[in-house]
């Protein structure tokens, strides 16, 4: 998905989304920030960013690690 009009921000926000929303990442699953670099291959600000934007969205709920 990495488009090149997209920031990182933006393509991080649609490629989480969309795992969430396909169930490619289970319902309860607790993400580790870590690992979520490294599979969706995005620094931590974009994904934190994203995540947020998600949680604002409903579909998942941040916790402090």
């Amino acid at each position: 998905m990495q488009n090149n009009n997209l920031s990182k921000f933006d393509c991080a926000y649609e490629l989480l989304k969309s795992d969430i929303l396909n169930v490619k990442i289970p319902p309860d699953t607790s993400l580790k920030m870590t690992w979520v670099q490294k599979h969706y291959k995005f620094g931590s600000t974009p994904l934190r960013e994203a995540l947020t934007r998600i949680e604002s969205d409903h579909p998942v709920i941040m916790t402090a690690q």
